[in-house]
């Protein structure tokens, strides 16, 4: 049987530290009774840092995403580099919410990039229809 993923984006939330630390700590105690399944937790990136060196096996670290450069002037991107140093393994490339509005970085192209950028795995689909696909670099 296949490990399954649950990914969770945190989006802009919780508002605060001590909320982010307590939800963070309760889905990391429940996933440790699950069996072939891996939890990635993907904060948004003000409270990643709170979560370094805090994964378990059944429970990663992830970014709600990164820039293809490993550094420059890209105000407001983040490098696989600086996200590896924070202990994130995961990370959520290519969302839909901001290709639908248009926001720089998120095209085909760029999400090809930022893959390659960081290795593990690419989730391509919906909801509904999801197919994995594993990169090593």
């Amino acid at each position: 049987m296949k490990k399954k993923y649950i990914i969770g984006n945190w989006k802009m939330y919780p508002d605060t530290v001590s909320e982010a630390r307590r939800i963070f700590s309760d889905i990391k105690k429940k996933t440790s009774l699950l069996k072939k399944v891996l939890v990635v937790i993907a904060p948004s990136f003000g409270h990643v840092g709170l979560f370094e060196g805090k994964g378990t096996k059944s429970c990663a670290l992830g970014a709600q995403d990164v820039f293809y450069e490993e550094k420059g002037s890209f105000t407001g991107q983040v490098s696989a580099g600086q996200l590896s140093s924070l202990g994130v393994t995961y990370c959520i490339v290519g969302h839909s919410a901001k290709r639908a509005i248009g926001v720089s970085f998120s095209c085909d192209s760029d999400v090809h990039h930022a893959v390659f950028a960081v290795s593990g795995r690419l989730f391509i689909g919906d909801m509904h229809h999801a197919n994995e696909i594993v990169v090593n670099n």
